[in-house]
């Protein structure tokens, strides 16, 4: 028996935890099209999985050190903390 037919009213629903997660999973297949020896470098993974604000000093370096190399990279991982800290937000002001 179908679902919709036990819980005729359910709605299906997406949470921040899980849209982050898919952007994060489809920004690490672009970073291994882009960069395949990169990705595998297991530091690199840890800082580019990480939320910009978590990181500390050095690591902001290391970070900034790599993605200077990797112009189209950068875009694409701004774009990620962007949108990532858009979806953090739990609160939204409206003017």
């Amino acid at each position: 028996m179908a679902f919709s037919k036990l819980s005729p009213n359910a709605r299906i629903v997406a949470d921040r935890f899980h849209v982050i997660r898919i952007i994060n999973h489809h920004f690490l297949a672009c970073w291994r099209d882009i960069d395949a020896l990169g990705a595998k470098n297991r530091g690199l993974l840890s800082l580019m999985r990480r939320h910009r604000h978590k990181l500390t000093a050095d690591q902001q370096l290391r970070l900034a050190a790599f993605l200077s190399e990797h112009p189209v990279l950068e875009t694409i991982y701004r774009f990620k903390q962007r949108l990532c800290y858009l979806l953090l937000k739990k609160h939204s002001q409206t003017v």
